[in-house]
């Protein structure tokens, strides 16, 4: 039970790690641009502390619930009053550094993402996959048949086994029967049983294993050459799945909250630099996601500034705040809807 609550700190951490960075990054473009902020709190709910510097005009706060981020720039709520003289107010900054502002805490992930990937290729090395090596995940059905990380699958029920995307083939078309394993284990031959479960999420049967990977050491300007990389690849990777959705050539499947941390305590369990990933991966996702046209993300914001640029006039205040409004409550909608499925998933 204990392990568990770990696992699920850790996960939770994590989450409100990346929603700090992405708050962060909103505040010191702001900061930078000479806007006033008010206050970044750690955490929502009553105040538990506070900071303000001698002098400064920011107050830092730690909130009763420590998790997620929030900070309050003057002038970015469309419903308060405008005063033409105040310099350190979102509305009257130049259109540039309004941008530059919301689209800070997006690109806070972005640089967040290849900071990330700069630990774990600096740290755990490249990796490269062992051909029809088995990595064996904790309390899952392989694990339980006494099958080890490392071993090489050879056959299952008679049939050779081609590589990793032949065996995941043979599992999730077994339909839950008991199969028989032929493995090497260095010089020697192992034959297991082993019995499939069906994975609540994708509903298709596995037995808990993954390719086994090797890795190998790289220099710090390889890590820091590759790290760049990735965040990139995996912005492409996002825009074709949301595309191949949206023709219904693919399924996708939402994930709030809950679902990302059941999701993140799995990979945790893994091990470090599959929490890592998913932890880079996630924060790729909000660069993504904060990006799109939605009026209560900062893509929406980011339109609106375009309109302004375009037609050289701002969007009456009445209806941006109801743009927001509406968008968000839509959001929280559909958030409460996929709470209820993740929770139903939990597993």
């Amino acid at each position: 039970m204990m392990d568990s609550i770990l696992y699920v700190v850790v996960a939770i951490l994590g989450l409100s790690t990346l929603i700090i960075i992405h708050e962060f990054g909103h505040f010191i473009v702001a900061r930078a641009f000479g806007m006033r902020a008010r206050v970044f709190s750690v955490g929502f709910g009553p105040t538990v502390a506070q900071w303000r510097p001698k002098g400064g005009e920011t107050v830092y706060q730690i909130a009763a619930i420590p998790v997620l981020a929030y900070v309050n720039i003057a002038g970015m709520d469309p419903r308060e009053p405008a005063d033409p003289h105040d310099r350190g107010s979102y509305k009257n900054a130049s259109l540039l550094a309004r941008l530059f502002v919301i689209s800070g805490g997006p690109l806070a992930n972005y640089v967040a993402a290849m900071a990330i990937a700069f630990v774990l290729f600096a740290a755990g090395g490249v990796a490269a996959v062992v051909p029809r090596g088995l990595e064996v995940v904790e309390r899952t059905a392989a694990a339980q048949a006494g099958i080890r990380s490392g071993d090489r699958i050879v056959r299952v029920d008679g049939a050779e086994i081609r590589d990793f995307d032949h065996f995941a083939t043979t599992i999730a078309q077994s339909n839950g029967r008991s199969l028989h394993f032929v493995l090497q284990r260095g010089d020697a031959r192992i034959e297991r049983d082993v019995t499939p479960r069906l994975d609540a999420t994708s509903r298709r049967y596995r037995v808990g294993v993954t390719p086994f990977v090797a890795y190998a050491p790289i220099t710090l300007r390889g890590a820091a050459l590759r790290a760049m990389e990735v965040p990139a690849h995996m912005a492409v990777e996002s825009v074709k799945g949301l595309k191949k959705m949206l023709v219904g050539s693919q399924r996708g499947r939402l994930m709030g909250p809950v679902g990302i941390v059941n999701e993140m305590v799995h990979e945790a369990r893994r091990g470090w630099r599959d929490w890592l990933w998913m932890l880079c991966g996630l924060s790729v996702g909000l660069f993504f996601l904060n990006f799109l046209p939605i009026p209560a993300l900062d893509g929406g914001r980011a339109v609106f500034l375009g309109y302004e640029m375009l037609l050289r006039r701002k969007l009456p205040p009445r209806f941006e705040y109801a743009a927001v409004a509406v968008s968000m409550v839509l959001l929280l909608g559909v958030a409460a809807v996929v709470m209820v499925f993740d929770v139903r998933n939990w597993h």
